[in-house]
């Protein structure tokens, strides 16, 4: 991947490209830094879908209670540059506007990602974000059949306000073993727009599945990298994670959130923490699998930058 203008320089040879959301190294393996790259904030359980599939298994019988994450954020800018995903549920349906500017004042990466059924940030703010959009249909019908609500041309809609309004939009895709089934209409929808970059996530066994869902095994990994390629297409694409006999992809994500009724207890990664300080030095014994995660992703990049 070549270093452009929107790269910030992380250590020798390993750059962030805030514009697609991408970590890249020219160092393989990546020298490891003594700091983690990237840390999920679960803001809150609630989410107005009714989806099958939910990689969290978030959904409106969750209980909506807001919380702050303030007074974790100057203890987490200490091992900045640092790329913060706002994540739950549905974040947006939380008031995350105060946390986001403390954030971004603190000189963090943000990301937030969105089913896009509302777009309540101030342009200010959403201009200094990265939309990371989850979509999970191409037309009304298939829309409403995966999330069980009637939302296709609102979140049509709120896509189209977003690249109007200069954002930088990435699109994310759940696959599963029935991908040749909906990606590639999902692909020709997403190709309409200027999106920056398309994130294949892989439905691992947890969340709340339906019967028969089946993750993408390495062998079917090797036909969807193929077709992937064969689409030719004008932004990154990040591969799905594939479990192995080697270890679990997902080792080196961090989720940091809250529970019920916990006041202003932490969890990291579901172990509770009993002060900020005893979080951060869980953070960092993990950094070292967090960096690897986020530094050997496996691109399908367009042809003129590959």
């Amino acid at each position: 991947m070549n270093v452009t203008r929107e790269s910030v320089k992380i250590c020798e040879n390993t750059w962030f490209d805030k514009h697609r959301d991408l970590f890249f190294t020219e160092e393989i393996p990546p020298k490891i830094l003594c700091r983690p790259l990237s840390v999920s904030l679960r803001v809150g359980w609630h989410c107005n879908l009714t989806c099958k599939v939910c990689l969290s298994d978030s959904g409106p019988h969750r209980a909506f209670e807001p919380f702050s994450f303030a007074p974790l954020l100057k203890e987490l800018s200490k091992m900045k540059p640092l790329r913060l995903v706002w994540t739950g549920g549905e974040p947006l349906l939380y008031n995350i506007r105060g946390d986001l500017s403390q954030s971004i004042a603190l000189g963090n990466f943000n990301v937030v990602t969105t089913n896009l059924t509302m777009t309540n940030l101030p342009r200010e703010i959403g201009q200094e974000i990265f939309w990371g959009v989850s979509l999970y249909g191409w037309d009304r019908q298939s829309c409403l059949s995966f999330t069980g609500r009637d939302i296709f041309r609102c979140v049509e809609r709120n896509l189209h306000s977003l690249f109007n309004a200069g954002y930088s939009v990435g699109v994310s895709i759940r696959v599963d073993s029935k991908w040749p089934r909906y990606l590639p209409p999902m692909i020709e929808y997403i190709s309409q727009f200027p999106v920056t970059k398309l994130l294949l996530l892989n439905t691992l066994l947890v969340g709340r599945l339906v019967p028969k869902i089946e993750p993408v095994t390495a062998d079917m990994s090797k036909e969807l990298e193929t077709f992937i390629k064969m689409c030719k297409l004008p932004f990154p694409t990040v591969l799905p994670s594939i479990p192995s006999q080697y270890g679990d992809p997902r080792e080196g994500y961090l989720l940091i959130e809250k529970k019920l009724g916990s006041k202003d207890i932490f969890f990291l990664n579901e172990i509770q923490c009993s002060c900020i300080s005893e979080l951060a030095q869980k953070i960092l014994k993990n950094c070292c699998a967090n960096f690897r995660l986020f530094t050997l992703q496996q691109y399908c990049m367009p042809c003129s930058t590959s």
